[in-house]
């Protein structure tokens, strides 16, 4: 058995390390494990940076939303107010093709909310048109210049052959050559 018991003896020395071996063990586990952490120290700086650079986009994104939603609301206040431009400069329009008198004061009492545009963006204009013979019937005022009524001023015929005036009289109070001539005629 002693045999036995040293071959068991040289089996265990052979896998038994010596304490230099498990020192260069221990020197080769301790420089991996700090290359694993200077890696994961590395890879937290990463994420921490990947972290800071996402909150920067998000923040630049959120603020080119405002300016784009600012934008489209600026872009779209310009078209309204381009459009009701166009509107009005077809409804004057038409109001003096129509005749009106004082186009702007005629304007203000027609609807512009009824007035659209066709799919060439070109103002339908029925809705015009409409409006204008509506205005036309309720205040024709605004279509025809206002006539003061003139009544002729009656011309006095003081001298007539009726009433014995005198011949110039007479004369003076024709109305034509013929009555002239009739006038001097009846002299002899």
């Amino acid at each position: 058995m002693d045999v036995t018991t040293e071959n068991e003896q040289q089996t265990t020395q052979a896998s038994v390390p010596t304490i230099e071996e498990l020192q260069q063990q221990i020197s080769h586990l301790t420089e991996i494990k700090s290359t694993a952490f200077t890696e994961r120290d590395s890879w937290k700086q990463k994420a921490h940076e990947a972290s800071d650079k996402l909150s920067q986009i998000q923040a630049e994104f959120e603020a080119l939303k405002t300016t784009a939603s600012t934008t489209s609301a600026d872009t779209e206040a310009k078209l309204t107010k381009l459009q009701q431009r166009l509107i009005d400069s077809a409804i004057k329009a038409k109001l003096q093709e129509h005749g009106a008198t004082n186009p702007q004061t005629a304007a203000k009492l027609m609807d512009r909310s009824v007035v659209t545009f066709d799919s060439e963006l070109n103002i339908v204009e029925d809705a015009i048109l409409s409006q204008i013979e509506a205005l036309k019937e309720s205040d024709p005022i605004l279509f025809t210049p206002v006539q003061a009524k003139q009544t002729p001023i009656p011309v006095k015929r003081v001298a007539t052959p009726e009433n014995g005036g005198s011949i110039e009289e007479r004369i003076r109070a024709a109305k034509s050559q013929q009555e002239i001539m009739a006038i001097l005629a009846s002299r002899g």
